[in-house]
Formats: structure tokens, C-alpha cells, sequence
């Protein structure tokens, strides 16, 4: 009898018509398919039960009436009964089998193949075997594969796993053994050896050579001592899903050998980028013209075969013994492959002397970071270490507590008449009882100021004939996310775009508020003898340091230059622009900008997505149609810039234009075009002639030369690189899997140097001169990248009193002293936002401690909270990022989100960041439009295919589409306990239930019987709290990624797939960092998973590689529009090559400041534009007449460092701004000095 309704369907939620029709095959499986008609918004799972089709005698149909119709409200068609009422329909694949154990096959379903036992059946087989032959094949089929375990069972097993390292060993079959017109069944046979032949280029007899051909054996452990062999024909129907996989890979292990050797004959190495190409055309050149390599090649659809050749290297290294084994010591040297991406030894540990790597040893910093650290609990283990150059002239950074200088020695009536404009005057710290938010709050890292300075903008008399100041706000490092810490320079101030004009008609302070005038050194340095000096400005709103330019001294409201918001853009220029009552922001070029009523107005070109108007199209969410058609709107309805390149139909797009959209990235291959009749679609053939290109990615430019720090396996460097001016050149880990990670995925052989150690070896030998090809040296880097260990900071480490969080948590200093070091032109760190401590823990902020010793060394820089699904990634993860660069090149600018918020993340309480003086955050999370709605799991995941459990542990056409962790039987039940409707459901929700903010045991839908494979009562795990065995809602992001998959940890165990019966896949998690489908991964799939949750998510790294790609070359244009994009951008980049220190002699004349707008190099490449010579704090204290004296030489040493700009003048009188705050005589040059000084 065919199985009834009962037997296959168990249907949850509001019942639905069930329609299943039946398509056979040759070997009589079933493929079914059912079609479900459900009402509107009706959750409905189907779960098919296991059986076996050859059970069943001829065909069979599963009907249901539903929804209580009566007769009439159904219809008869083909025999299947199906509701007449318009219905919204499912399709439903129903899996051959979902067995994971073998059947228990009888003798009454096996009449023609008694059970016997493997002896019984080769001695009736021995009379018909030919004793002349050198072997004996005896065929196997209806087998089945597995293990014995006790944690499994006896769970199906694919045979690649067979004998590997960490694989089963013995494995067992159970199948019929025939020979002749012989056949038995046998059950559990074990084995050890599984021989495959058909190997070389060419086959015996004139076989087909390009695959193996069914040459598949099994020789038992019964027969280990003779030449007898089973031969593997027709697997079973439960284990069909495991044997059609591993056909695959044989064929691979056969292809990879037959290439190794084939290489290694001509004396050439082979390593894992061979295969990246060369590989696929040396089997093009082989077998090109047969057809079982041409199925062979299509079920893996693409020619870079290194992520296959990486998930399956424990097959390939056990198949290059067996076939090369009399051929491999002297062929080895021509197999480095195995040690890239096997034993991971190709790179070794750098290792000083007598170092025990067990013990935690002090964090190496320089002297500079010593004291601007040392004062903190990882004080401690901190162990300053002195360059070579430094040993004979350093002295303390950081000295003693500051006296201020007295004010002028005046009357105070004549102080106040003698105040002007550009004068710095002091007032009363507001506080509590002021009734403002800020509060004065002592530090016992730095002296307490209880005044605040101003900058006097302007001066007016009120009816009482006082004096009344407008000033804009100096600001102390206490009072910005400098906060409680060390700041290495007591007379430093940052002169802010915050002033009086922002805060209304009563908040200019009077003449009697006045404590006194302040002597101020502009742009000058920590030798000043002024009372202060002022190099940064602070931009309070955004929480932005940059380096001062001579038309801050005058305040944005007191500007006659000020750009309107019209002249911030050009026609040809792409924009994001907010249309309608549309949430969403649309990308549009502008056409014309014009101003009508003292209004700003522009006209703007409409461009389509492709994907909406064709959506059979498979186009990408940043696809674009160019059109003819125009809309105008007020300038206002522009939110920012975006990028757009157009491409010739059917061309390969390049990165960055291939990532959907991050970065605000578009690309367009075809334009609409309408005569007012018709409408159609054509290839773009021209380029617009209207349109400012985005940057050409192949198109040479200036780069700057990288060293990514604790780089693990490489997303966060790679996706910098992705902006095309990046180029990591050094990298340091010191995990030998994530390093040779981060090497197997580089663009050529030598392209990057890696150190394989702890950075404090790579400081060490940094500072005591040992350079090499993986340390470099001072002046070769222009860029630091990092995302120091999170562990410290982590609110998943459980103890983070720990020594080594201690150490992990140092770190953040080691990274510091590599810039103070190294000097580059840009750098970023990346960590959890816990890194800013707020509360008791204030005073022990690495974050804010970390930004003190970068604006002590003279660099600008930003603090940005990144959530990763704001820019395409469908994962929950926010992190925190620190932004600098050098003083005298253009700091980036934080990117703007590409994708929504998803729902209800604004009611959260993580979208803030730390927190000031004033009760504000560092960084505020706001709601704003933007291009693209946040990417859900299953829309990241959705052309990933259906591997059920997860069990076969192959996908070839996805190798990294399997579990990462095992699956026993117990977690199985538990997780098959979990409903997958509603979405979400985890072991709380389905035991507890929930009425209102109630738990009560049982109440949920989860029966007694399903509760009893959890843990008892009182474990946190099964508590109403916990997240273990948790699904992941599809509509929704994934948690954050973790470095291990734990499906029943009660933090972190949101884990389960929200449809199949397991935990997410490597495949799965990549997604949702944004790993690119064709980079590899190494080591055990636990030790790739670990790599992907410790990695920064690759949207979010290009987002920002293409903001230091904008800050470096001036646009992310092809052509820039001269002061349209860059109007008012003086903070530009230097032209210089890949980041070597400039060969040059600096005196007074060479070091005139600059505020020129971006310009285009005459070399044909994008070149960074000019800009004035910045230079950095000295991070030792030399007398003026030795800096001095420094500054005369010739200076050639790329080891050297960039040294402080002095200013040659301060204010000893406030007289030198005139009216309007211009200045009223000929200005003093201001000398930007650069000066080298010996480390």
C-alpha cells in the first residue's frame, strides 16, 4: 500500500490543501513535489517523514479537503482535488529520504539476496573465482556506508572522510555483494582501504581518462591479507545523498593528482593559487572534449577550484600518498601546496631567542606610548623598548602637571578694553548649578582647569555699555571622547566649530564674566612658550579632530566665503536624493542647478533599477537603467553622493561595482529609451557624455602601502583593498592558520610579506633595526590597519581580570606604538564598542587613552560606530572604529549607510556610544533614508541549496556549505524538538511559552516527551532567559558572528537554521561577513569558522576603503569637477609615491601652507593632489637647538621619522585678527617644518 497522508505530511498552523505528484527515476526513487494552498499569511511547515518508495506499489496521490469547503468549493482536475477560491500557492520539494542511519533491511524485502555473514559469502563466491587472476572484483551495490560511535551511532558516512585525519577509521557497509549469478547481503563489514583507479592523463584500453569511471573499491579488513575487492555500483536510497557527492570529489582527487604530476615532472611548484585558473585549463586542455567532464565541470560551475581543492585536502593529500607515494620524497619540494593549506607550516613562527611562547610576555611599546599608558592596570605589563637611534637622546614625554602663565599683567579695566577680535579669552566652566548639561569632572591623570577659553569672534556693547563676546569654544581633551585619560601635552587646546552664535541671543559672554586674555601658538607644537598651542580643530558635532587651517579662526557664521548647498554639487555629478514621500533615497544624476526666489533648485536624471523593472533579470540590488527622463526638486532632497560607472553589457564587474551596493556603489549597462510610443531597453554602447564617470578600478593611481596588523584571515585588509589604493604589503598574525589564510587569497606570490608571531616580536625588531622583507622599515608604510584582540573587551569573556585579557586588552597600546613608530599617512583600528568604558571603569579607557597618544602625536582623526548590516551585511554586528590620518592630508569622512536599519533596532539601547562631559554620546545611531533596505538571512542565503542535516558533508558546487560543528544524536532530537513556525523559535519559546512577561513551564508548545532530550532544570541553558537552540528568523539579520558555533549556548545560540534540521553552515556565516564565495578558508571547519567570526565584515572594510580612497585621491570619480566636490577640502593628500618618506631638504621657503582643491596629475594616473607639508609630534624631547639644527639637513633616510611643525610667532597681544576676524596686516609666515628625528 502507498504511504497515507498520516505517513508523510504532519502539517502545523492553519491546515491547506495538499497536492503531490509523483515523477519516477531509473534507479525507482521518488521524486515528489507537493504544492500547498494556504490563505494569506498563514505560516505552514511540511515535514516528511522517512520510507521507502519501494514500499510503495504503483503511483499514489495525497488529497485534502480544507478550510471546511463544501464539495462545490472544489474542483477536480487530473485527479488531484485543489481549492477553486484564489489561493496563494507553495511549492514543496520532498527529499528522496531524510535517513541518516542505514535501513534495516530483512530477508522479505531481499528474497533474492540472503543475509549472510562476509566469510560465509566469499567461501560460496570461491568456486567460481579465477585463481589466475591477480585480484578478485566482486560487485557491491544497494550499499550503504557508516560509522559506529557512541555519540552517533551508526550514522551514514561519506567515504571522503575515510581514513583522513580526523575521519572515521574503521567506516562499515552493509550492502549485496554479488558475483556471478551470486548474491548476498552483508552487514557491517568494516574497512580501512578504499582504492580508486583510472589515474593519468590517458586511460588503459583507450578508457576514457577524465574521470574515474566507476573505479571505486572497498577492501575489508577481512581481506587485508588478499587481493579481493568489492566494487561500488548502486548505493542505496538513503545513502544515494552521500555516494552522488563523493563521485564528484573522486573525480577531483583523480583531476588534482594527474595535474600535481604532471606539474612536478616539469619541476615546477605547485600552490594553491595554480588553482585558481591554471588549473581549470590544464583540464580544458586534457579533456575539454568529453562529456562526462564537461556534466563534471557544470556541477561546479566556475573555473577557480580553490575552495574546492581547500574543503576536500584531507582526500587529496590521502589519494597523492596512495598514487605518488614511490615518486613523492623526491617530488615533494613541488607540493608546497600541502604545507599552505594542510599542516600550515609553509610560514613559520618568528621567534626570538630563548622566547617561551606559553608564557605571556610584556607588550612591547614604544617610549612614547609608555607614557601615555603606563599610568593604566596594563600599565604593568607594559615593556618600553627604545630604537636604536633613540638609546642616547630620549627624554619623558609626559612632565610635569602645567602652571598656567599668568595673564597680562593689566588692570582688568584695561584688559577688557584692550580685547579684540582673535583674542583668546577665559570664563567660568559651566556646571550643574548652571543649569547646563556639562558637568565639571575631575581627572587624576591631569590637572582640573575650572576655566574655558574662547576664541573672540565678535564684539558688541549692550544698553548697559558692557562689552559682549562672541567667541567659538577652545576645548579641552577632558571635555571631547579624550575624556578622563592622559593626554600627553598639558598646553594643548582644539579650537571647535562650536561658538556663542549656536546657542542663541544670551549665551555671548559679558565683560564680567571675563577672567583674563590666554597667549595662544596657532599651529604650533608641545616646544611652544605660549600659554597654549592650537594645531587640531575639533568638529564637536561629529566628534571629528582635523588639523587647523587658517580660515578656521573664523567661524562658519562670520564667513563670507561659505559654499551654499547648490555649490556643493555640478552637473554630471550622481547623488542620493529623496523623492516624493518615498522612505527611500534614490540615485539620480544632476542635470542643472539653478536658484529661483532665493531658492536652490535642481534638475536631476532618473535612473531605474534594473532589478524592479525586469525582475526575472537576476540583476544586482545596484544595477542601474539610464534614461532620458528628468524630475526637478529642491536641492535639499540631496542626502549625499553616490557613485556610478557604466559597463558594457555582458563585461565582468569589477570590484567594487560587484558588491551590491556598499559603499553607495552603482553601475549601469543599458539605458531606456522612448520615442513617446514605445519604450525599450538598449545596451550602452557610448558613454554618456553628461555623466561623471566613477573611478576606473583598473586604472593605476597612487597607492599607499599597507601593514595589517593581527590581519586573522584577511577580510577586513582585503575589503580596505577593495577601494584600489590600498595595498597591504605586510601582515602580521599570529595564528598559523589565519596567517596562511590571509597568504593562500593574496594577489600574487610575493605580493604581501607575512609575519607569522606576536607583534611584539615585529615592534622588537622594528626598533632594534632588524628590518627584513616582513618587517619593514620606518617611511615604507603609509597605512596601519588593526583590529587588536577583542577578548579584553568582549562582554562575552567571562573574566576579564584575566592575565592574558589583560594582555589582549595591552594591545591596544602595542598597536599605538606601530603608529608612533611607523608614522604612516592613515591607519584605522577596529574593536568591540565595550572598548569605551563608561562608569567606574571610565578611568580605564584604552579606547580614549588610545585617541590621547594619536592627537598628541599631531593626527587627525574620528570615531565611528559601524553596525555592518548598515552597509549590506544580514548580521547584527556593530563595531567600533578609530579613523586617523597625518596632519596636512584629508582625513576621511565616516561612509554613509548604504542599507536600512532593521525593524526595532532604533528602540535598542546599542546605538550609542560612550559618553561626554555633557551627558552626550560619542556617537549616536540616527534613523535616516537610505538606498537599500537591510539584506535578510535568506535573502544572503537564498541560492544556497537544501543539505537537509547537513549530514553527506559535501556540497560541491558550495565546498564551504557544511556544519562546522558535529551533530550527535542528542543534539539532533533537540534540535528537531524546536518548531520552525513562528520564525524565531528557540527551546524557551516552545517550553515556556509566554503570556505577557510570564514564563510558565509547559505552557509552550513543546511536549513533555521532546522536553526530556534537553538538560534538567536549573542549568542557564534551559532557562526562560536563554538563547540556546535557537532559529534564525529569515526575515531578519543573523546574530553576530562568534568565533565558534555553539547552538545551545544560552548567549549565543541563536544558531539554528530557520527551516532545515541543523546549525548554520561556514557557507551560511561567510554570507553574512561578506566573505567573496571564491576566497578560501583554512583549516578544520571549526578553525574556519573561528577565522570568519573573528574578521571584520567585508561591506563594512570596503565602505571604508572607498572613504580613504576619497580622503587620498580628492573623488571616486574618474573626472573630478574641480570645486564642486572639493570645494573647501585644504586637508588633501601629498603626491608621493606608494608611502615612502619624501627625499628632500625642507627650509622656511619650501613650507608654505596650502589650501588647494583636488587636481589631476599630469602622469595620466590618478594622482593624490597637493597639500601642505603636515608634520608629527617627535615622540622624543630634543632641545630647540638640536631640532633646529635637524632641520638644515639633507634628508634621506627612509628610517627616519616625520617630525612637529613649529609655528615661528603667538599672540603676546590680541591684535593681529582685524575686522571680521580677517587678518588686519601682513600675516607672519607660519612655518610648517619638517623635521626627521633620530628613534
Amino acid at each position: 500500500m502507498p504511504p497515507s497522508l498520516e505517513d508523510l505530511v504532519y502539517l502545523t498552523g492553519s491546515p491547506g490543501a495538499v497536492d503531490t505528484t509523483e515523477g519516477s527515476e531509473e534507479d525507482g526513487s521518488i521524486s515528489s513535489s507537493a504544492a500547498l494552498a494556504v490563505p494569506d499569511e498563514t505560516l505552514l511547515e511540511v515535514e516528511v517523514a522517512d520510507y521507502d518508495p519501494e514500499d510503495s506499489e504503483g503511483d499514489f496521490v495525497i488529497t485534502s479537503d480544507t478550510f471546511g469547503e463544501s464539495s462545490e468549493d472544489t474542483e477536480e482536475q487530473e485527479g488531484l482535488r485543489t481549492i477553486a477560491r484564489p489561493t496563494k500557492v507553495f511549492s514543496v520539494d520532498l527529499p528522496r529520504s531524510t535517513l541518516v542511519h542505514p535501513a534495516l533491511h530483512t530477508a522479505s524485502q531481499l528474497p533474492d539476496a540472503p543475509e549472510l555473514t562476509e566469510a560465509e559469502v566469499l567461501q560460496k563466491f570461491l568456486p567460481s573465482m579465477d585463481s589466475s587472476n591477480e585480484w578478485t572484483d566482486i560487485v557491491l551495490h544497494n550499499f550503504s556506508i557508516y560509522i559506529d560511535s557512541e555519540k552517533n551511532g551508526n550514522e551514514m558516512r561519506s567515504l571522503h572522510c575515510l581514513s583522513t585525519k580526523n575521519g572515521p577509521n574503521p567506516m562499515y557497509f552493509n550492502g549485496v555483494l554479488e558475483h556471478g549469478d551470486i548474491r548476498h547481503y552483508v552487514r557491517k563489514v568494516p574497512f580501512r582501504e578504499l582504492p580508486i583507479g583510472n589515474y593519468g592523463e590517458t586511460g588503459e584500453d583507450g578508457e576514457d581518462a577524465s574521470s574515474i569511471n566507476g573505479q571505486i573499491w572497498i577492501r575489508s579488513l577481512y581481506n587485508e591479507n588478499r587481493e579481493v575487492y568489492y566494487r561500488l555500483t548502486t548505493p542505496s536510497i538513503e545513502y544515494k545523498r552521500f555516494f552522488t557527492p563523493f563521485l564528484w570529489v573522486a573525480d577531483l582527487g583523480k583531476h588534482f593528482v594527474d595535474y600535481c604530476d604532471a606539474i612536478a615532472q616539469t619541476k615546477r611548484p605547485v600552490y594553491i593559487r595554480n588553482f585558481q585558473s591554471e588549473f581549470s585549463e590544464w583540464l580544458h586542455r586534457h579533456h575539454g572534449d568529453s562529456l562526462a567532464f564537461q556534466r563534471w565541470r557544470a556541477a561546479f560551475g566556475r573555473d577557480d577550484f580553490r575552495t574546492a581543492v581547500v574543503a576536500n585536502i584531507d582526500h587529496l593529500w590521502k589519494e597523492t600518498n596512495n598514487i605518488m607515494s614511490e615518486f613523492l620524497d623526491r617530488r615533494s619540494k613541488y607540493l608546497p601546496i600541502f604545507q599552505e593549506i594542510l599542516s600550515l607550516d609553509r610560514f613559520q613562527q618568528e621567534i626570538l631567542p630563548c622566547e617561551d611562547t606559553k608564557e605571556i610576555r610584556p607588550t612591547v611599546v614604544t617610549r612614547y606610548i609608555y607614557n601615555c599608558f603606563k599610568h593604566m592596570q596594563l600599565g604593568k605589563i607594559l615593556q618600553p623598548v627604545a630604537s636604536e637611534h633613540e638609546k642616547s637622546t630620549a627624554e619623558p614625554v609626559i612632565g610635569e602637571p602645567f602652571l598656567q602663565t599668568p595673564a597680562h599683567s593689566l588692570t582688568r579695566k584695561d584688559m577688557i578694553d584692550n580685547i579684540r577680535l582673535g583674542d583668546v579669552i577665559s570664563t567660568s566652566r559651566d556646571g550643574l548649578a548652571t543649569g547646563t548639561k556639562w558637568k565639571i569632572e575631575a581627572s587624576k591623570h591631569s590637572a582640573c582647569d575650572d576655566k574655558w577659553y574662547g576664541l573672540v569672534q565678535g564684539i558688541t556693547v549692550n544698553k548697559r555699555g558692557l562689552r559682549l563676546f562672541d567667541v567659538a569654544w577652545l576645548y579641552h581633551p577632558i571635555d571631547t571622547p579624550c575624556r578622563h585619560m592622559r593626554y600627553p601635552w598639558k598646553k594643548e587646546l582644539f579650537l571647535s566649530d562650536h561658538c556663542t552664535c549656536d546657542e542663541g541671543p544670551n549665551s555671548n559672554i559679558e565683560e564680567d564674566e571675563v577672567f583674563g586674555t590666554h597667549s595662544v601658538e596657532w599651529f604650533g607644537g608641545p616646544t611652544t612658550i605660549a600659554e597654549f598651542f592650537i594645531r587640531q580643530m575639533y568638529m564637536h558635532g561629529q566628534r571629528r579632530w582635523v588639523t587647523l587651517k587658517k580660515s578656521d579662526l573664523e567661524c562658519c557664521h562670520r564667513r563670507k566665503d561659505t559654499a551654499t548647498a547648490a555649490a556643493k554639487y555640478a552637473a554630471g555629478d550622481t547623488v542620493l536624493a529623496q523623492l516624493g514621500h518615498s522612505a527611500r533615497l534614490e540615485p539620480v544624476e544632476v542635470a542643472r542647478l539653478w536658484t529661483e526666489d532665493f531658492q536652490d533648485f535642481v534638475s536631476l536624471r532618473i535612473l531605474l533599477r534594473r532589478a524592479e523593472i525586469e525582475p526575472g533579470s537576476g540583476a544586482p540590488a545596484n544595477e542601474l537603467v539610464y534614461t532620458d527622463e528628468f524630475v526637478t526638486a529642491h536641492v535639499s532632497a540631496i542626502t549625499a553622493r553616490c557613485t556610478l560607472r557604466t559597463f558594457d553589457h555582458g563585461s565582468k564587474i569589477p570590484t567594487p561595482y560587484d558588491r551590491n551596493g556598499v559603499g553607495n556603489i552603482f553601475y549601469a549597462t543599458s539605458r531606456r529609451v522612448s520615442d513617446g510610443e514605445t519604450v525599450r531597453y538598449e545596451r550602452i554602447t557610448h558613454k554618456p557624455s553628461s555623466l561623471r564617470q566613477g573611478f576606473d578600478p583598473d586604472k593605476p593611481c597612487a597607492k599607499l602601502a599597507a601593514l595589517d596588523l593581527f590581519c586573522g584571515c584577511g577580510n577586513f585588509g582585503r575589503g580596505l583593498e577593495e577601494s584600489g589604493v590600498i595595498e597591504v604589503k605586510w601582515a602580521n598574525d599570529m595564528s598559523p592558520n589565519a596567517l596562511h589564510t590571509y597568504m593562500a587569497n593574496t594577489r600574487s606570490p610575493e605580493a604581501v610579506w607575512p609575519f607569522l608571531g606576536s607583534v611584539d616580536n615585529l615592534l622588537r625588531s622594528g626598533l632594534e633595526g632588524l628590518f627584513s622583507k616582513s618587517v619593514p622599515a620606518p617611511g615604507e608604510v603609509a597605512f596601519i590597519s588593526g583590529g587588536s584582540p577583542c577578548p579584553g573587551f568582549s562582554l562575552l569573556t567571562p573574566n576579564k581580570q584575566t592575565p592574558l585579557q589583560a594582555k589582549n586588552r595591552s594591545l591596544v597600546a602595542s598597536f599605538a606604538s606601530f603608529i608612533d613608530f611607523y608614522r604612516p599617512r592613515y591607519g584605522i583600528l577596529e574593536n568591540v564598542p565595550t572598548i569605551v568604558e563608561k562608569g567606574p571603569k571610565k578611568s580605564e579607557d584604552c579606547f580614549s587613552q588610545l585617541i590621547c597618544a594619536l592627537l598628541g602625536l599631531g593626527y587627525q582623526a574620528e570615531i565611528m560606530l559601524g553596525n555592518a548590516w548598515s552597509h549590506g551585511a544580514p548580521q547584527k554586528r556593530s563595531r567600533v572604529f578609530l579613523l586617523f590620518a597625518a596632519p596636512g592630508v584629508r582625513l576621511p569622512s565616516v561612509p554613509s549607510p548604504s542599507h536600512s536599519h532593521y525593524p526595532g533596532y532604533l528602540k535598542r539601547g546599542k546605538r550609542r556610544l560612550g559618553r561626554l562631559s555633557n551627558d552626550e554620546p560619542y556617537i549616536e545611531i540616527r534613523d535616516q533614508a537610505t538606498a537599500f533596505s537591510f539584506v535578510s538571512s535568506e535573502e544572503a542565503t537564498k541560492d544556497l541549496p537544501d543539505i537537509q542535516e547537513g549530514k553527506p558533508g559535501i556540497c560541491v558546487r558550495f565546498p564551504d556549505h557544511r556544519l562546522s560543528v558535529g551533530v550527535t544524536r542528542q543534539l539532533r532530537a533537540q534540535i528537531q524538538s524546536i518548531p520552525t513556525q513562528p520564525y524565531g523559535m528557540g527551546f524557551a519559546k516552545a517550553w515556556y511559552g509566554q503570556n505577557g512577561k510570564e514564563w510558565t513551564e509547559g505552557q509552550g508548545v513543546m511536549t513533555a516527551a521532546e522536553r526530556a532530550c534537553f538538560p534538567p532544570k536549573g542549568v542557564k541553558r534551559v532557562s526562560p532567559e536563554s538563547h540556546g537552540w535557537t532559529r534564525v528568523d529569515p526575515r531578519a539579520l543573523m546574530s553576530t558572528v562568534t568565533t565558534s558555533c555553539a547552538p545551545t549556548d544560552a548567549r549565543v545560540g541563536r544558531w539554528l537554521h530557520w527551516r532545515q534540521q541543523r546549525p548554520l553552515t561556514i557557507m551560511e556565516v561567510r554570507r553574512a561577513q561578506g566573505i567573496p564565495d571564491d576566497e578560501v578558508l583554512l583549516g578544520s571547519p571549526a578553525d574556519m569558522w573561528r577565522s570568519v567570526g573573528n574578521s571584520v565584515a567585508r561591506q563594512i572594510a570596503t565602505a571604508l576603503g572607498l572613504a580613504f580612497r576619497e580622503a587620498w585621491l580628492g573623488s571616486l570619480c574618474d573626472e573630478p569637477h574641480g570645486a564642486a566636490e572639493d570645494a573647501g577640502v585644504g586637508r588633501t593628500a601629498a603626491a608621493v609615491d606608494t608611502g615612502a618618506a619624501l627625499d628632500l631638504e625642507i627650509t622656511e621657503a619650501d613650507s608654505e601652507t596650502t589650501d588647494s582643491a583636488t587636481e589631476k596629475g599630469d602622469s595620466g594616473t590618478d594622482e593624490p593632489p597637493a597639500a601642505a607639508r603636515g608634520s608629527l609630534t617627535p615622540s622624543t624631547s630634543t632641545s630647540g637647538s638640536e631640532r633646529r639644527t635637524a632641520m638644515k639637513r639633507r634628508l634621506v633616510r627612509r628610517s627616519e621619522m616625520f617630525g612637529s611643525p613649529l609655528a615661528k610667532r603667538f599672540r603676546e597681544s590680541p591684535d593681529e585678527l582685524g575686522a571680521g576676524g580677517a587678518d588686519s596686516r601682513e600675516e607672519t609666515p607660519v612655518v610648517m617644518e619638517r623635521i626627521w628625528t633620530d628613534l
